[in-house]
């Protein structure tokens, strides 16, 4: 047995043990007490110290203690060792690793949101709560999430792919802001993306991109330990990147 697995396998004993907790006879929810917010743990996954966030929101979870036993979100876990998580309302249903597929329909893709975790430019991300406007095209289209660059006229984002992921998609929106534009770039000046591999082999490079250009890129990573995106453009978002299980 893994190790990857052992750890899942008390990961569902946790949450087994959590949703049991709280159900009634009648299969609802129970509100419970003597349940504590407990900042005084540490949480160290494969040598890293951990912090799982919300993703959306980019606020830190903080571990649960109840009766002695302390409590994770499973999606934040699971994801961090390096398996997906899906969830099916219909059915209240949580999916870890591969979900099987619909009886007689396609395969389903299991989507991981590349966030901080998975990215070495942290600083530069951004969230539609947080900052929406950071995140907003000229064309009025806001992303969910994404990296922005916000330290000068480019940015270069690490994605961490470790040979374990079939794909990483994203939207490049590119851009100068407003500064660069008064500072001598016009909308006539073109911008690049280059995506590189972690021994730093260029895989696709664009160059002559137009000021307010938006592109989709599917890139093939299984083979790839690290993907950096190098985009120029102080206004150029890299949003909404996902990995594909």
């Amino acid at each position: 047995m893994s190790k990857k697995l052992r750890i899942l396998m008390l990961l569902t004993i946790v949450l087994s043990f959590a949703l049991g907790a709280v159900a009634n006879a009648n299969g609802g929810l129970t509100m419970l007490t003597d349940v504590y917010l407990n900042n005084d743990i540490s949480v160290v996954i494969n040598g890293t110290v951990f912090n799982a966030k919300d993703p959306q929101d980019g606020s830190t979870y903080v571990p649960m203690t109840y009766k002695g036993r302390t409590y994770l979100p499973l999606r934040a876990v699971a994801e961090a060792v390096g398996l997906p998580v899906d969830y099916d309302a219909n059915t209240k249903t949580a999916y870890l690793g591969t979900k099987p597929n619909t009886i007689g329909g396609p395969a389903q893709e299991v989507y991981i949101n590349a966030t901080p975790e998975y990215a070495g430019a942290a600083e530069s991300y951004k969230t539609k709560k947080i900052d929406a406007s950071r995140l907003t095209t000229l064309t009025g289209k806001t992303f969910e999430f994404g990296y922005c660059g916000d330290t000068g006229r480019f940015m270069k984002p690490t994605f961490l792919c470790d040979f374990k992921y079939k794909r990483l998609k994203f939207s490049v929106y590119s851009a100068w802001d407003q500064k660069e534009l008064e500072a001598g770039y016009s909308s006539d000046t073109p911008l690049t993306i280059e995506i590189t591999d972690e021994h730093g082999t260029v895989i696709k490079s664009i160059k002559d991109l137009k000021h307010g250009t938006e592109m989709e890129f599917d890139i093939d990573c299984i083979d790839y330990k690290t993907l950096g995106v190098y985009c120029t453009g102080g206004a150029t978002i890299i949003g909404e990147p996902k990995f594909v299980k």
